[in-house]
């Protein structure tokens, strides 16, 4: 996307994943669906170690200690990019909010608040730590790598609920969480 948000120092871009858009692409080798994206959420991460270690982990200085570290995983996604490696997305089954949103950042409105100043402030970052990569170079990078992927024509052999279970996701159509 290209429209900025002020409020959230942030461009709004497209969000696949349960509740979202459908995942467009599949991996080559099992078939399932994944894209090649710029930013992921933190709802899992996976990384190798060894990657991991080379990019530097995550950065702790975007949240003061015992703050709500919300961006990290943006940070972590567009540093991988910046350093040579490539960000994907697919459907892992995660048991996202399984206690609901009443505790953490969600228990009140200070603690919404909080979440909400360190969120623009993280995004805000982004731009000083990646000058003249985020978000214009590492977006088409993404892209560009989503292009080796096979795009999913028509339906997928499978069926989105063998990967996403709609009791596990609050944002999932029907689902409610738990």
């Amino acid at each position: 996307g290209s429209k900025f948000d002020l409020g959230m120092n942030q461009i709004l871009g497209d969000k696949f994943g349960p509740g979202y858009k459908t995942l467009t692409h599949v991996d080559p080798k099992s078939n399932v669906p994944f894209m090649k994206v710029y930013k992921v959420n933190a709802a899992p991460l996976l990384a190798r170690r060894s990657v991991f270690l080379r990019t530097g982990m995550f950065l702790r200085g975007l949240s003061c200690p015992g703050g709500p570290g919300i961006g990290f995983d943006f940070d972590f996604s567009v540093r991988a990019w910046y350093s040579g490696y490539e960000v994907g997305l697919y459907y892992s089954q995660f048991r996202h909010q399984v206690f609901g949103r009443k505790g953490g950042t969600w228990k009140n409105k200070a603690a919404w608040e909080r979440r909400k100043k360190n969120e623009r402030g993280n995004n805000l970052a982004l731009y000083r730590l990646y000058a003249g990569f985020h978000h214009l170079r590492g977006t088409a990078l993404a892209k560009q790598a989503l292009g080796k992927l096979r795009e999913a024509k028509g339906k997928f052999k499978f069926e989105e609920s063998e990967y996403v279970k709609g009791s596990d996701f609050i944002k999932n159509k029907g689902g409610k969480g738990r």
